[in-house]
């Protein structure tokens, strides 16, 4: 009898997980404010700047998801005795994205580590240089459903640019397909 109810237990839990992980899978997209922070380590650039991301994603199950995101990031300005010099970046980031298991309904945590590729344009005393730089990138953050499709979402994201420090912190909103 212990046997019987131990396996009908178990089945009712593993039912209610797959009925759980069913309900958080499927296709986001949604639109974020960046407020990001820019500091490249020869001291040209010591800046805040304000930019917009635009992402796309796909939870698997309850734990794991995919994105894709463009980003542009404003423009970091700041003075040199050459000129002001002037330095943005747009392009795109894919992430994996792991999500908390809370086994709350209306909150989510995750965490994303990913690979970017972006512009970066620098303008310094009439001189302007661009280049694509890639590396990894790596963020944290949350998500409170308002409803049941659409949610706001707070994230802060590390890039690994070379020769600099760039963090985002984010916020927006998705909608939930």
């Amino acid at each position: 009898m212990k046997r019987i109810m131990a396996l009908a237990l178990a089945s009712l839990a593993l039912g209610t997980s797959a009925v759980q992980a069913e309900e958080h899978t499927g296709w986001t997209v949604g639109i974020s404010g960046v407020f990001g922070k820019y500091k490249r380590n020869d001291r040209i650039i010591d800046d805040n700047a304000v930019g917009v991301r635009a992402f796309a994603g796909y939870r698997i199950n309850a734990l794991l998801g995919a994105e894709a995101s463009y980003l542009n990031s404003g423009r970091y300005s700041d003075r040199t005795p050459n000129g002001t010099a002037r330095q943005k970046f747009d392009g795109f980031i894919g992430s994996l994205v792991g999500y908390a298991p809370l086994g709350l309904d209306d909150i989510d945590l995750f965490g994303k580590a990913g690979y970017f590729t972006l512009n970066q344009d620098l303008s310094l005393g009439g001189e302007f240089a661009s280049r694509r730089t890639t590396g990894l990138t790596l963020g944290a953050g949350g998500r409170v459903a308002l409803t049941d499709n659409i949610g706001v979402r707070l994230e802060f994201d590390w890039f690994g640019v070379k020769s600099a420090d760039l963090w985002n912190t984010a916020i927006g909103v998705d909608y939930r397909f």
